[in-house]
């Protein structure tokens, strides 16, 4: 009994110091575990995700996200500076042409004001541009057209005169082998405008003048006009004479023939065409030059 009895006193004491012991080790187990837990973080944290392959990857998201644009706003375009900012040339000649395509289909106050001022901005870079140029022509004779052909009055008329010589000596030579053939119709007004003009080239240089009139109408100054008898077709090469009035001129020993013009014309457009179309119209021209020079 005795024995029995204190080996249950002896169980039950070493049962109850080893619940103690238990009790009692708890908190420093826990602790020790908390300790090391928290040594464990900061290895974590600390550690190398290459030297450490339990270490991995983790993201935290911010707090917040911003909101997502919409897909409308993706797509607008950024907004177009102001015209006067604009320093590309064909970005500026695309945006006027653009504000006035807009004033134009959409006239609103607005529209018709930002079209104004975009062309109040491209009449400022023109001044700004002429003013320059100007600077640097006067500055470089050499490509101041003024040096070349001097524009003032008096040298202009000087000019003027030799070239009215030039003309009247080069139309006198071409009337002696040149006739003029005139189409007209007399329900034409410009036909009765132009008739004097070459009446006076006639009398001035002595063309001979051939007047057709395609109507069977008549023509003060030319009382014997011939009908069209075919002739339209020839001096035309098969084109016809469709504008009145027509001035063509006709060489007297050849078929060579060159139209003039056709319409309203004066005695000096009738004189500087027929120096421009005749084969002497560029020694005309050379002439005109070297007499400037």
């Amino acid at each position: 009994m005795t024995i029995r009895f204190w080996k249950g006193v002896t169980s039950v004491a070493l049962s109850g110091a080893i619940l103690c012991l238990a009790v009692g080790a708890a908190p420093r187990m826990a602790l020790a575990q908390q300790a090391q837990d928290d040594g464990a973080a900061q290895d974590y944290w600390a550690s190398s995700i290459w030297s450490n392959p339990d270490r991995g990857f983790q993201w935290y998201p911010p707090d917040q996200l911003p909101p997502k644009p919409s897909q409308r706003q993706a797509e607008e375009p950024p907004p177009a500076p102001r015209i006067d900012q604009i320093t590309d040339a064909e970005q500026f000649r695309k945006e006027l042409l653009r504000l006035k395509d807009v004033a134009v289909m959409t006239p609103t106050p607005e529209n018709v004001y930002n079209y104004y001022f975009a062309q109040r901005v491209a009449l400022d870079k023109a001044s700004r541009f002429s003013a320059v140029a100007k600077q640097v022509v006067w500055t470089h004779p050499e490509i101041d057209e003024n040096a070349r052909s001097s524009m003032a009055s008096y040298a202009f008329n000087q000019v003027e005169l030799k070239n009215a010589q030039l003309t009247k000596q080069w139309v006198a030579d071409v009337a002696k082998q040149y006739g003029l053939v005139f189409f007209f119709r007399g329900d034409c007004e410009y036909c009765h405008l132009t008739a004097p003009a070459v009446i006076a080239l006639q009398r001035k240089y002595g063309f001979e003048v051939l007047a057709i009139t395609m109507d069977g109408g008549s023509l003060q100054g030319f009382p014997g006009a011939k009908p069209d008898n075919g002739i339209s077709q020839v001096v035309s090469n098969g084109e016809g004479v469709n504008y009145f009035p027509s001035i063509y001129l006709v060489a007297r020993d050849s078929n060579r023939s060159i139209l003039l013009g056709a319409g309203g014309m004066t005695v000096e457009d009738i004189e500087k065409r027929i120096v421009y179309l005749t084969r002497g119209g560029q020694a005309y021209q050379n002439a005109y030059l070297n007499q400037q020079e």
